[in-house]
């Protein structure tokens, strides 16, 4: 099996990953994060659908996919995987995925950075996922390195991630 964009092996391990993201080959770089975006697809079991893509103007430090799954429930999935180490995600690059998520019909909003979120875009996630039924989950450096030293650690943190889900979601019992 292979990756709908590069033709290269499906699977390929996250550390190797990486480590491409690291290297100053722009187009090795834009091939290592349809690598992880597609990593991602296939650890939760995901459909790989489409590239999305971003105007005229792509991105080269930036890949967005769509993926679906049907069980145990239809749901679709936005990825976005951003390489920049030295860059905090802000609010409106969450906020400009949430609006597509309208037009998208996604149920879940899968962010991966190589560097980390700001405050105040974690904050906003936190809002986004209170006041709506969209799914919102993000990976930072952080993460991916608890990646690296154990690939199960996935599971703790999206259950950590859906825990923190539930708690913004409590339903007052009437």
């Amino acid at each position: 099996m292979q990756t709908p964009a590069t033709g290269q092996r499906s699977y390929q391990p996250l550390p190797e990953i990486l480590r491409e993201l690291q290297t100053e080959n722009i187009e090795l770089q834009r091939e290592a994060l349809e690598k992880l975006a597609f990593y991602f697809i296939q650890q939760l079991g995901l459909e790989f659908k489409v590239w999305r893509k971003r105007g005229d103007m792509l991105e080269k430090s930036e890949v967005n996919a769509i993926a679906e799954s049907a069980y145990p429930i239809f749901s679709r999935w936005q990825i976005h995987c951003k390489n920049a180490p030295d860059y905090k995600i802000f609010e409106d690059d969450i906020a400009i995925e949430v609006g597509l998520s309208m037009q998208l019909k996604s149920n879940v909003i899968f962010v991966v950075t190589t560097g980390l979120f700001r405050r105040k875009a974690l904050s906003y996630v936190g809002t986004i996922i209170g006041k709506t039924n969209l799914t919102i989950i993000t990976i930072d450096r952080e993460d991916l390195q608890a990646l690296v030293t154990s690939p199960q650690a996935l599971v703790d943190i999206l259950k950590e991630k859906a825990r923190r889900t539930m708690e913004l979601r409590k339903v007052a019992v009437i």
